[in-house]
């Protein structure tokens, strides 16, 4: 999946990682029920 650029996410402390595309016009939540979060770091992989 290749995404938008900029992308910006966000983890909560219930544990639930968002991200946000079109300048935050638009939001998905990627991932439910982990563990609190506190910070979110992000990577790209090399093609």
């Amino acid at each position: 999946m290749r995404l938008e650029l900029p992308a910006l996410y966000l983890g909560t402390t219930q544990g639930e990682l968002w991200l946000g595309r079109g300048e935050g016009e638009r939001w998905s939540c990627i991932a439910r029920h982990l563990p609190e979060i506190y910070a979110v770091e992000v990577g790209e992989l090399a093609p």
